[in-house]
């Protein structure tokens, strides 16, 4: 079975970049977003990586602007460029698009595993999501390629981003 008749290929969507700019965030986002968080509200309740929550919390000291800043803006924005590099050598050699996207997604959920241990897990399949994402938009430019990623990887760590806030405020009293 090649990755190209995988179950995936079936939504159609994700290679479709004439639904519109719009409508094609939100499908991309929600189906980046609620597999993923399923499956990370899974790894936590399960506690498989045998961590404490209290383990990733941030610094009290860390200002909220600070960490919005990084997660929501910076860091999508730098994993995009390195992912639409990666992707534009790859696609040289490779020119399956799941098959790239597949690798792409493998490579970026390895290395957020050295960050914290089964991290790579749940974000294998959003790194899936938007390089599709990145491929599919990349046939009209770089540019709208660009931007689809980033926009999907954008609103994909908003929610992840408020937790963290909210699990690192100290409770009042």
């Amino acid at each position: 079975m090649s990755l190209s008749t995988l179950p995936w290929k079936t939504i159609k969507f994700i290679t479709d970049p004439e639904q519109g700019f719009f409508k094609y965030l939100v499908k991309s986002y929600l189906l980046a977003f609620i597999p993923a968080q399923v499956l990370a509200l899974f790894i936590s309740f399960m506690n498989i990586d045998g961590s404490n929550s209290d383990d990733y919390l941030l610094d009290q000291s860390e200002q909220i602007l600070e960490i919005v800043a990084g997660f929501v803006f910076i860091a999508p924005i730098i994993e995009t460029i390195l992912m639409a590099l990666f992707i534009t050598a790859i696609s040289l050699i490779i020119k399956n698009v799941y098959t790239v996207s597949f690798i792409t997604a493998l490579i970026a959920g390895l290395i957020h595993s050295l960050f914290i241990p089964f991290w790579g897990i749940h974000t294998f399949w959003p790194f899936f999501i938007f390089s599709m994402a990145f491929l599919t938009w990349r046939r009209i430019s770089f540019i709208k390629g660009f931007l689809m990623a980033n926009a999907i990887h954008l609103l994909y760590n908003i929610v992840p981003t408020i937790a963290i806030i909210l699990d690192t405020l100290e409770p009042p009293g």
